[in-house]
């Protein structure tokens, strides 16, 4: 992925294009000063649930999908 930054005062904003998604933003200055991530990826093919499922599955085998890098867990 390609990324750029660009200044904006005191919170700079990180955008990327190219790998598996059409283009990220990363800004430091959203809403309540929380950080704000919007990803665009390309489509794909077939039933997002079934897709989704697939992918869950995947996982509960112990591949590893393109994204897992890091994933957040839920509290």
């Amino acid at each position: 992925m390609t990324t750029r930054i660009v200044a904006h005062g005191d919170y700079p904003v990180v955008s990327g294009t190219d790998g598996p998604v059409n283009n990220t933003s990363f800004d430091t200055d959203a809403a309540g000063k929380t950080y704000s991530i919007t990803a665009v990826a390309h489509c794909a093919p077939g039933n997002a649930s079934d897709l989704k499922r697939e992918d869950i599955q995947q996982r509960q085998t112990g591949e590893t999908l393109p994204g897992d890098e890091y994933v957040a867990t839920e509290d």
